[in-house]
């Protein structure tokens, strides 16, 4: 799994940083640029975090201003694993129950 280390960053120059690495396309998918694992979502070590975190979960958490619980997923209404986009309903969804 790749990931990308972030170390001593303030909240907003993360945010910065985060979405400097999106890459917009044309069917408005934001899509994350750096490592993804074998299912092509996206990872970044955040500073607040232990280990790798989902792109697209982090993305969404800047979004709502507040973490994801546990046991709740984000859903990829484009069917784009590595979209980081939570403006637009049509690609980023806020969290569902994970469906078992």
């Amino acid at each position: 799994m790749f990931t990308r280390r972030i170390q001593s960053l303030s909240e907003e120059d993360f945010a910065k940083w985060f979405n400097d690495q999106l890459e917009m396309q044309e069917n408005g998918c934001k899509v994350w640029t750096h490592g993804r694992n074998k299912a092509g979502y996206g990872m970044v070590k955040i500073p607040t975090a232990k280990g790798p975190r989902l792109a697209h979960r982090v993305s969404l958490e800047m979004k709502l201003g507040r973490p994801i619980r546990d046991g709740l997923c984000a859903l990829h209404s484009c069917d784009n694993p590595p979209c980081c986009n939570p403006v637009s309903y049509t690609h980023l969804t806020l969290p569902t129950k994970r469906i078992v």
